[in-house]
């Protein structure tokens, strides 16, 4: 069982309640470690992603106010891997934990409301990215 560090422990006291519970509660189930990333976002930094290609909503996005977590995962080795077989084998931990708390997310693997399957020919997979509904 994995859990989380302190600079993701952190992170997670800048999101929503509700958010902050499912993070720790999927963390448990995983069978992949993973940290977050970045919790609550400034306007500012929300922007500069904008213009870098790298955010579709800029100041609008769910991290200005705290209803989104970006994650990074680690391989077997605890190395960082961006490979979406990860993110998507962590997207069905987040589900569960969803379920489980009743608590309406979308992955940004596929945008889709409670539905965690990746959709690789999605136009922006942003894999590393959960949000409340």
């Amino acid at each position: 069982m994995y859990r989380f560090g302190k600079t993701s422990l952190q992170r997670l006291e800048t999101v929503h309640t509700a958010l902050r519970e499912v993070c720790l509660l999927a963390i448990k189930y995983s069978t992949v470690d993973f940290g977050i990333t970045e919790g609550l976002r400034s306007e500012e930094r929300a922007e500069k992603l904008m213009q870098e290609g790298k955010s579709k909503l800029g100041k609008k996005s769910k991290h200005c106010y705290g209803y989104a977590v970006d994650i990074v995962c680690y391989d077997e080795n605890g190395k960082v891997t961006w490979e979406l077989d990860y993110y998507a084998e962590v997207a069905k931990y987040f589900q569960k934990a969803a379920e489980e708390l009743a608590v309406p997310m979308r992955w940004g693997g596929n945008w889709k409301v409670n539905d965690f399957e990746l959709d690789a020919e999605n136009k922006f997979v942003d894999a590393v990215h959960f949000e409340l509904v």
